[in-house]
């Protein structure tokens, strides 16, 4: 398994692989232009329903008709939004004062691990500073 790995990663396979998917992206994308898909939306309206009468036979069940839009859900209303921004804003400033307030023993505590990690790597196993 490890050879077949070995063996599309290096070399001219590596060149076919990656023409192989330059092709298909490339192939992909000629033919949507080719039919028009990307020039407006009445036809690329048409493309669909023609391959969803296509494809339709060979499904049993096809989960999306062509005009049923999902419906949108309805917005909040401008006290809902006021409540819940007032909320988070007075949460974002308790957040910042606990950080403020607990930033010098924050600070000092990393200091102090920073300190000791720094020491621990100039002395030797047996316990010896290095000189």
């Amino acid at each position: 398994m490890n050879t077949a790995i070995n063996l599309w990663s290096t070399g001219p396979w590596k060149k076919a692989w990656f023409g192989a998917k330059l092709g298909l992206v490339g192939g992909a994308l000629y033919a949507s232009a080719h039919y028009g898909i990307w020039k407006d939306s009445k036809r690329t309206e048409q493309i669909y329903q023609e391959m969803y009468h296509f494809v339709a036979p060979y499904i049993k069940e096809v989960p999306v008709e062509v005009n049923s839009y999902p419906t949108v859900p309805e917005l909040p209303k401008a006290s809902e939004i006021t409540s819940a921004s007032r909320d988070y804003w007075n949460h974002g400033v308790v957040a910042t004062a606990k950080f403020l307030a607990n930033l010098p023993d924050t600070t000092y505590s990393l200091a102090e691990k920073g300190v000791t990690y720094v020491m621990d790597q100039f002395s030797d196993p047996s316990g010896e500073q290095k000189q």
